[in-house]
């Protein structure tokens, strides 16, 4: 059974809200991520642990987005400031800004997770033109987050971590 110590983070990357209200959003796969992310948060809040929320933006028209939760920002400060050495990663985009802060992540001395469920990503057109469907994105990038630079959880996982209720079907 996975054990996370009382100061581990949940890092929500570039998801402003977490209501599963809206249509599903074309070229995207897994339509569940938003209520994860919710169910998480709400065991976060209960458990007392830190929940932190980074949201990319260019600073001006033109300008290159940094892929990183800690480029741009305080997170770094701000983790060390509350001790926190372990991450649950969660948001989008898999195979961007979730994949580089894993990466960063685990470079820098954090203990990282991946919550496959509760992050997604979208369809892709690659060097050789080529779409590539977001599912098979989503399913590599993990695999190669995967005991490198991560250890890929699903939801039910970090739930029943915190002794919380598992998620709905």
């Amino acid at each position: 059974m996975l054990a996370l110590p009382h100061n581990t983070a949940l890092l929500i990357i570039d998801v402003v809200a977490t209501s599963a209200d809206g249509p599903p959003v074309p070229g995207r796969n897994n339509p569940g991520m938003e209520a994860n992310i919710a169910r998480l948060e709400a065991a976060w809040q209960e458990s007392g642990r830190p929940t932190m929320r980074v949201k990319h933006q260019a600073r001006w028209p033109g300008a290159r987005i940094h892929y990183s939760a800690f480029l741009g920002t305080d997170l770094e400060g701000q983790l060390r400031r509350r001790g926190v050495a372990t991450l649950i990663l969660t948001g989008l985009a898999t195979d961007r800004c979730v994949s580089t802060t894993a990466r960063q992540a685990a470079n820098v001395g954090y203990t990282t997770y991946v919550v496959s469920d509760a992050t997604a990503t979208f369809d892709r057109l690659g060097a050789d033109g080529w779409w590539h469907g977001a599912a098979a994105v989503h399913a590599v990038a993990l695999a190669e987050l995967n005991g490198e630079f991560a250890t890929i959880i699903d939801t039910a996982t970090v739930l029943a971590a915190l002794g919380a209720a598992p998620c709905a079907a």
